[in-house]
């Protein structure tokens, strides 16, 4: 981040001298803005994919990676309109690499998704502690649930409460058929509720637990 802010302070001041000739500070310079904008580039455009797939988290971490994505692109954005198109005709006139324009609308998408994961975090946090912990999959279940609807844009999440659901319902009816006449009321009455809630997305265990 701080050599392409030295690279735009640099032709910052090349550009108020109003007299362009060719010379080896000005080819390095374009070349050097040209391969940054070219790096950024590259980094919005992984981050633009992961986006598409709805993987934010993967592409906030890709943005996160030093030097920060956004604050990178901060810095490239101060460099004005009226600033790029005089060093545009700089370029232009004495035949230098003008590079790629920045992809402004992926670094949009990367600021959006910035804004719609902080309300997740605290739910993020206690999803990664409670695998850590290795929790009964009933409290991870409830957790997920959360998370599937807080951030329902999010098709992974669905899809990871659907295989969560499918071991719990194989954990509840083992249980079921070898632990229920020794289970104590009070585990049985969790475990039936649990059984008829209305929450469960993908399984039905009406049919298949019995406490008989």
């Amino acid at each position: 981040m701080f050599h392409l802010q030295s690279i735009i302070d640099r032709i910052r001041i090349v550009l108020a001298r109003e007299r362009y000739e060719e010379s080896p500070e000005i080819k390095e310079l374009a070349s050097d803005l040209s391969d940054q904008t070219r790096q950024l580039n590259e980094r919005l455009r992984r981050c633009g994919e992961y986006l598409r797939q709805g993987l934010r988290s993967e592409a906030i971490h890709e943005a996160e990676t030093e030097p920060r994505l956004l604050d990178c692109v901060s810095v490239l954005e101060s460099f004005s309109e009226e600033e790029r198109n005089a060093w545009n005709d700089v370029c232009e006139f004495l035949d230098l690499s003008v590079g790629e324009p920045l992809l402004r609308n992926v670094a949009i998408m990367v600021d959006e998704a910035y804004a719609e994961q902080a309300p997740l975090e605290g739910l993020l946090r206690q999803h990664r502690k409670l695998a850590l912990q290795r929790a009964p999959l009933s409290i991870r279940l409830r957790l997920l649930r959360k998370l599937a609807q807080a951030d329902s844009n999010a098709e992974h999440w669905t899809e990871d409460l659907a295989r969560y659901e499918e071991v719990r319902h194989e954990q509840i009816a083992q249980e079921a058929r070898s632990q229920r006449k020794v289970m104590s009321v009070i585990a049985l009455d969790e475990l039936l509720t649990e059984v008829n809630s209305k929450e469960w997305l993908v399984v039905d265990l009406s049919s298949d637990v019995r406490f008989e």
